[in-house]
């Protein structure tokens, strides 16, 4: 990791690099977490659907006796484009309170661009997740969906899934250098995000519960994860095209996450090595 800040070049007269040398480093600084993660676990990135389908099992199970099994049959497919969604927040979530924190000696020692840390952690997951939804994907046609040109909108849905969850790294990685102890917090809620979004349940049972002109009901669709786990059910578990008014929705409420994680970072970017 040091040889690659180190090795990274820099524009004349000690300036930080330029944006295409940024992205080089980016670009490095991935490969070289995705190999670390190789190497070091016999499982590779094998944990990573590991882990998802432990899930798949006990929330199968849990919406078997709650539910009953008749509801969202295939479950696993209708769990399945939620919870790897759901997995690529949380994990780069989870990590994002202490990267800066755990890169205080680079960040004191090399003058480089900080913001391609959170830049490289959500390249790193997103690789993990592209290949989660190709899986899914793939499963989903041998199953005999009905998958047509819909199936396209799934890149734009993780574009904007990878936006949202860069804004909100930005902001927690900033955070967590004046509250180290914030990943705990981030834990919590991100137990509370989960169940007040509908990952192991559709967004009709609140439909159903409150109407669907209630305020309630308005109230929830305004969680992005709302829309991002019924936009990936539209492209593979009931195919059908993600309305207009749903994409602008999507699109104001990650990009409004990134403006203020980008804003808060930068703001306190110069600042942060006082701190560590």
């Amino acid at each position: 990791m040091t040889q690659l800040i180190q090795s990274s070049p820099r524009t004349s007269g000690g300036k930080r690099s330029g944006l295409k040398e940024s992205l080089r480093l980016i670009v490095e600084l991935t490969r070289f977490e995705l190999l670390v993660n190789l190497t070091k676990s016999r499982f590779g990135w094998a944990w990573w659907f590991i882990d998802p389908l432990v899930m798949v099992g006990v929330l199968g199970i849990f919406k078997g006796i709650v539910l009953g099994r008749a509801r969202y049959q295939p479950y696993f497919l209708f769990l399945g484009c939620s919870l790897l969604c759901w997995k690529f927040f949380s994990t780069s979530l989870a990590r994002s309170s202490l990267l800066l924190r755990a890169r205080e000696s680079l960040i004191k020692a090399f003058p480089f661009p900080t913001w391609v840390l959170p830049c490289s952690l959500v390249l790193e997951q997103l690789m993990f997740f592209t290949t989660g939804m190709l899986t899914l994907t793939a499963i989903a046609v041998v199953m005999g969906q009905p998958l047509g040109l819909g199936v396209l909108q799934m890149l734009p849905l993780m574009l904007l899934c990878a936006l949202l969850t860069l804004g909100a790294i930005l902001l927690c990685s900033t955070l967590g250098v004046f509250a180290p102890d914030l990943s705990q917090y981030i834990n919590h809620l991100m137990r509370i995000g989960w169940f007040l979004s509908p990952g192991m349940y559709g967004s009709d049972l609140v439909a159903q519960r409150f109407g669907d002109d209630s305020w309630p009901y308005r109230l929830f669709l305004l969680n992005p994860f709302a829309l991002l786990f019924e936009g990936f059910r539209k492209v593979l578990y009931e195919p059908q095209w993600i309305s207009p008014a749903e994409w602008l929705t999507l699109g104001c409420l990650s990009g409004g996450v990134l403006i203020l994680g980008a804003g808060v970072y930068r703001h306190y970017n110069r600042r942060l090595v006082k701190h560590f």
